[in-house]
């Protein structure tokens, strides 16, 4: 009886422990990451400045789902996230709305800052595979945990964007900040394509927005958004 006791006990702590060693099927995160934004237009014009290496950044939360057994390498993961995005004009213009057209005007007197910012929410939903080599324990069980090495993945997103004019001048020794908030003939609308590619907790996120910035505009412009991604699991 005392050996029967024992194996049943044994067996019902394997099982638990054999548990612990599966990673949950769906998994919560939080992602907070800094972009580099480019305005990608249809001619050679130099309407926008792009040195500053950082010019927006991204948080948000989402869940990651294994699809499939328990060995799979698939995943999909879905997130919603909140996005800045700042880009800078050049040649001391501003944006205007001219007859529902998105047109560049000369402010008409010097500018220490002129540009634009667009925030953003957006769904975004991925089809991930991860490249981490199955390990297991001293007993031989199977470690089954996402993300341990190198891991990728591509889908895309919609969501909902506003836009703000922002000015920075001085007129008689006095300084001036201007922030105005319009559509500027925008899209509200937004949807595109992505991928990334990561190690671990850390990933680079690559997106382009498939629709135009304005509606109607002096060119068809559309945004190009590199991110270095933190995820916490």
């Amino acid at each position: 009886n005392n050996k029967i006791e024992d194996n049943i006990n044994f067996s019902t702590d394997m099982s638990a422990y054999q548990k612990q060693l599966v990673e949950n099927k769906s998994l919560f995160y939080v992602q907070y990451g800094i972009s580099k934004n480019f305005m990608l237009l249809d001619n050679d014009q130099d309407y926008y400045s792009e040195k500053a290496a950082v010019t927006g950044f991204e948080v948000g939360f989402g869940v990651k789902t294994r699809l499939g057994q328990d060995l799979s390498r698939l995943y999909w993961n879905s997130s919603l996230n909140g996005s800045f995005q700042n880009f800078r004009i050049n040649n001391n213009k501003t944006l205007a709305d001219v007859n529902n057209e998105a047109v560049l005007v000369d402010v008409g007197f010097p500018v220490k800052k002129s540009s634009f910012s667009i925030s953003e929410i957006r769904l975004e939903n991925y089809l991930e595979y991860d490249f981490s080599k199955i390990k297991t324990d001293e007993f031989g069980n199977t470690l089954v945990k996402s993300r341990q090495s190198l891991y990728a993945g591509l889908g895309g997103f919609i969501g909902w964007a506003a836009l703000t004019k922002n000015l920075q001048y001085e007129i008689d020794g006095e300084k001036y900040k201007e922030s105005i908030q319009s559509r500027y003939n925008s899209n509200a609308f937004t949807y595109g394509v992505g991928g990334y590619v990561g190690y671990r907790g850390v990933n680079l996120k690559a997106t382009y927005n498939l629709n135009q910035v304005f509606k109607n505009s002096f060119a068809d412009q559309n945004v190009l958004t590199v991110s270095l991604i933190l995820n916490l699991l």
